[in-house]
């Protein structure tokens, strides 16, 4: 942690790294016994001695990695640290804020702070109580999102997980004054840089548009740290990613 002292996941984390590498070395033992001492008598070509040590290698990989994947060593996999209530709550009023420009109409009722080693704060929408697609103005549209928070790139991204396709599909113009208004309420100093154009496969039409902005962070522009939307033909916004400036 940032104070210098370890948190209960971090010491068990520790632990059972330790006890995981003495698992490997008692496995490199067992495998390597019979390498140890070689002499010319036993190994008179050196191809010989390299097909073996390739042969033990492998063993020892593919022991390592079952090793690691049981209950035991779990842990050990995509371990991204500890975080406080503080991260959490940070993660939860950005996600919350920036959720809010998206998609007024609907709350994030569902977090996955249980989950100590995942490597995401994840919020989602109410799938039961979906809501008509803010800005499209089409009521019949529903659409069900989540929101995640990269603990370590502090990277958000909002995904439409479930949505109706409706009947209706709007113009390029609307589907340009759709995204670059969410570009402006998500931030201000977003400057539109470039889109890609989606087409579908049966007429020809527009079937979604990703739009790219530079953004200011800091007083400074980051070309990895563009704000991305993509936005459907129908209006729905189905993805923005862009970064938690705050940190």
């Amino acid at each position: 942690t940032k104070d210098g002292k370890l948190t209960p996941s971090e010491r068990k984390y520790l632990e059972t790294l330790r006890q995981y590498n003495g698992e490997l070395v008692i496995a490199f033992s067992e495998l390597t016994d019979d390498l140890l001492g070689l002499n010319e008598i036993r190994f008179k070509d050196r191809q010989s001695l390299e097909k073996k040590i390739l042969k033990v290698y492998d063993q020892f990989s593919t022991q390592a990695e079952k090793l690691l994947e049981t209950p035991s060593y779990k842990i050990l996999n995509g371990y991204e640290g500890d975080y406080s209530d503080a991260d959490f709550k940070h993660a939860q009023t950005t996600c919350k804020t920036l959720f809010s420009k998206v998609s007024a109409s609907q709350s994030l009722d569902f977090d996955n702070r249980n989950e100590l080693y995942k490597r995401s704060f994840i919020f989602k929408t109410d799938e039961d109580k979906w809501n008509p697609v803010e800005g499209s103005g089409l009521l019949a549209d529903k659409v069900s999102y989540s929101v995640e928070y990269n603990k370590r790139t502090n990277m958000v991204r909002v995904t439409a997980d479930h949505y109706t396709i409706p009947q209706t599909v709007l113009k390029q113009p609307e589907l340009d004054k759709l995204a670059n208004q969410l570009a402006e309420k998500l931030d201000s100093s977003a400057v539109f840089q470039s889109k890609d154009i989606y087409y579908t496969d049966t007429n020809n039409q527009i079937s979604s548009i990703k739009y790219f902005y530079h953004v200011d962070n800091k007083g400074e522009t980051d070309d990895e740290k563009q704000l991305m939307i993509t936005v459907e033909s129908s209006g729905i916004v189905s993805e923005v990613i862009l970064w938690d400036s705050s940190i």
